[in-house]
C-alpha cells in the first residue's frame, strides 16, 4: 500500500459522545415487558432525561469501579447484583459519582418501592 494513500483513510476524527447517567439494567433490554420499559422511561423524564439521552448497560453484576470509563455524574442500578455493603434505595457516592440501586423493574409496580426510589432521586437529581 502507497504510504501517502495510508493518511486519507479514516480521515475523519471519531467522537465519543457520554451521558451524565448510566442505567444498569440486569438483563436484557428485549426481556422487559413494554410496560416495564415506560416505567424506566416515566423514571428518566422525571429526573429532565429521557431513555435516549442515557448509556444503558446490563450488567447482571455490578462492581461499582467498572462504571468509572463512562464518566458519570450519576447511576441508577436497577436488579443488579452488587457488592456487599452497597445499600438499595439510598444514595451511594462511589468513585466520583453519586449512584441509586433498586431492584429489577419487574417488580417497581409495588408503590412502596416506586416512592422509595422516587425519595433517593428527587434530591440526587435535584428535582424541586
Amino acid at each position: 500500500m502507497n504510504p501517502s494513500a495510508a493518511s486519507y483513510l479514516f480521515g475523519e476524527e471519531l467522537y465519543r459522545f457520554s451521558s451524565t447517567i448510566v442505567v444498569v439494567l440486569s438483563r436484557d433490554w428485549e426481556t422487559y415487558s413494554e410496560n416495564e420499559r415506560n416505567l424506566l422511561n416515566r423514571m428518566l423524564i422525571s429526573v429532565y432525561s429521557n431513555i435516549n439521552a442515557v448509556t444503558v448497560l446490563v450488567r447482571p453484576s455490578l462492581d461499582p469501579s467498572e462504571l468509572v470509563v463512562f464518566s458519570p455524574a450519576h447511576v441508577l442500578v436497577l436488579g443488579s447484583q452488587l457488592p456487599a455493603g452497597v445499600p438499595l434505595y439510598k444514595e451511594h457516592t462511589a468513585h466520583g459519582f453519586s449512584m441509586v440501586c433498586a431492584d429489577d423493574l419487574s417488580v417497581m409496580d409495588d408503590p412502596q418501592k416506586k416512592k422509595e426510589l422516587w425519595a433517593v432521586m428527587k434530591p440526587m437529581f435535584g428535582v424541586k
